[in-house]
């Protein structure tokens, strides 16, 4: 906000939009994605700026994105290319229960001839410590297990877990996981945070996709 510690204007507002974008693109060695999953999103009109006026604006990217009932109004997104993406569905899957968090965006899109259902997570911090939030994250690994499909599964978020915790665990037995978090090793992880590397954010896929 504008009178916070960093004090926002929509100048600062226009280099993230900006940078972002060209993050993205670096990242991807300026052959610009087909999707982009997105989490710690504000709302649709940040997504259009994203779309519209950073260097994505020459890749005619579309939306996918639905409200959350998160406190601060955090959501997940997606972004894909639609001259090759053909989106089939989407929907959010949200749990029964008193857990107010991010919901898991979920689309099924079809690429070419291949048909790939995709889930982008955020699931619950550890705010409050591990031990107290860490049922919170086990119920969004049971609430994504019970969504999935037979078919090609592209699974992506932050997790606010690392793969030896409860809640990736419980994906390998019921054997959603098996070797795929041992595949392209990390050298140090995907957050650091008080001086310690975490690898908090996965890209989980099934393993006939793989090779």
């Amino acid at each position: 906000l504008p009178k916070g510690t960093k004090q926002w204007n929509k100048s600062k507002y226009r280099i993230k939009i900006n940078n972002i974008g060209k993050a993205i693109l670096a990242a991807s060695q300026y052959n610009a994605p087909e999707i982009i999953g997105l989490a710690e999103i504000e709302n649709l009109k940040v997504l259009e700026d994203l779309i519209f006026e950073s260097p994505l604006k020459y890749y005619d990217y579309k939306i996918i994105h639905f409200d959350s009932k998160d406190r601060r109004g955090i959501d997940c997104a997606i972004l894909y290319r639609h001259q090759n993406i053909r989106v089939l569905s989407d929907t959010i899957f949200r749990t029964n229960s008193n857990l107010v968090t991010r919901d898991i965006l979920y689309s099924q899109v079809q690429f070419y001839q291949d048909t790939f259902h995709l889930f982008v997570n955020h699931w619950p911090s550890r705010y409050g410590g591990k031990s107290k939030s860490a049922p919170k994250r086990l119920e969004m690994a049971k609430l994504l297990q019970q969504n999935l499909s037979t078919g090609n599964n592209i699974i992506m978020g932050d997790f606010n877990d690392n793969a030896t915790d409860p809640s990736l665990q419980y994906l390998v037995k019921v054997n959603l996981l098996d070797f795929v978090f041992d595949h392209y090793p990390i050298k140090h992880g995907t957050l650091k945070y008080q001086g310690k590397w975490y690898t908090y954010d996965h890209f989980i896929i099934s393993s006939n996709l793989i090779d």
